[in-house]
């Protein structure tokens, strides 16, 4: 879920043309800092989705805790919504990429394929 808001954060630097991995350091400078936007962070950034742990791990993970969540009446709205980023991923044959990838479906839901160029 982490990884989520650190994907949605860097998506919007992105998207208003700051450089994103200067975003990260400055977000790690206060409350937002944290493991995962410090390494996924950084590999969102540098659009580098080979290194770490596969998403369909993590998809399988997140799989069992909801269904655990399921089977226990415990409502995890969060885990949910992230699961359908992770779907999203899955369906576009990138459960080898490292969940830093979630980077790129959320800007492909906003109409991008990429952090657009820098205004001039």
């Amino acid at each position: 879920m982490t990884a989520q808001g650190a994907a949605e954060a860097l998506a919007l630097a992105g998207r208003c043309g700051l450089d994103v991995e200067r975003v990260r350091q400055v977000m790690m400078g206060g409350m937002a800092s944290s493991r995962v936007l410090d390494v996924f962070g950084a590999r969102m950034a540098s659009r580098d989705f080979a290194a770490g742990i596969e998403s369909r791990l993590y998809h399988k993970d997140l799989d069992i805790v909801l269904r655990l969540a399921h089977d226990r009446g415990a409502a995890l709205p969060a885990a949910s919504l992230t699961m359908q980023f992770v779907n999203a991923l899955m369906g576009r044959d990138r459960g080898r990429d490292d969940l830093s990838a979630l980077i790129a479906v959320i800007e492909e839901m906003g109409g991008a394929a990429g952090p657009p160029a820098a205004a001039e």
